[in-house]
């Protein structure tokens, strides 16, 4: 395994939008959002570099009740999904700059938020190459939106098989999720559940794609 830290690591994204990962490498972004009767929700997605998604996941936990601690716990289930479709060089990105920080510069602080993070370092040498960088939340609409779902829909679920139908919607409004990959995450009229967030119409359970998590 090999983390990369190198200077190009270390350096503030120029663009204020998603950008696909370079050849050979997969792009992992994930989110966090408190909850307002404690706890938190875990959000996240992968995508390859012609912006196909490979997979998709969304955890409510009970605990901690601290948003850096989440994104912390929110990096460490994309990594382990990341490994479950078959990934082996990674970036992964987040808006939470103290944690990309603390991952990118690993130290002795003596936290449980330096503990998530060396358990996240610890995971990724199950990688050939893992790259962590910061993003501003402009880049991470997509993965906010799966973590605000949660208010209509509270199971644990993880995709693998297609893109859920309402990530196709709003994959229209960020770079492509995966252009080529709509065909396989298209429903059939007046299936799944109707669900409403924020005024935007989504689908959900349309095909066997929710299976439940725990989480670690």
């Amino acid at each position: 395994m090999i983390l990369c830290s190198s200077e190009s690591n270390r350096e503030h994204p120029t663009s204020l939008e998603w950008k696909k990962p370079a050849s050979n490498f997969v792009k992992i972004n994930v989110d966090a959002a408190l909850k307002k009767d404690g706890g938190g929700v875990l959000g996240g997605l992968i995508r390859d570099e012609h912006s196909r998604c490979l997979g998709v996941f969304r955890n409510s936990v009970g605990y901690p009740n601290d948003p850096t601690k989440l994104e912390a716990m929110a990096v460490k289930q994309g990594l382990e999904l990341a490994l479950k479709v078959g990934c082996n060089k990674v970036i992964v990105e987040g808006d939470a700059l103290l944690v990309m920080e603390m991952l990118k510069t690993p130290c002795d602080q003596a936290s449980s938020l330096n503990a998530l993070c060396r358990d996240v370092l610890r995971f990724c040498h199950n990688f050939q190459d893992v790259i962590f960088n910061w993003v501003p939340r402009t880049c991470n609409d997509v993965v906010d939106l799966i973590c605000r779902t949660d208010k209509v829909v509270q199971a644990n679920v993880v995709w693998t098989d297609s893109v859920p139908f309402y990530l196709s919607e709003a994959s229209s409004e960020q770079t492509s999720i995966g252009e080529s990959h709509c065909s396989t995450c298209s429903a059939t009229s007046g299936s799944g559940v109707q669900c409403f967030i924020d005024g935007k119409r989504i689908l959900v359970g349309n095909r066997k794609l929710m299976v439940e998590i725990k989480c670690h």
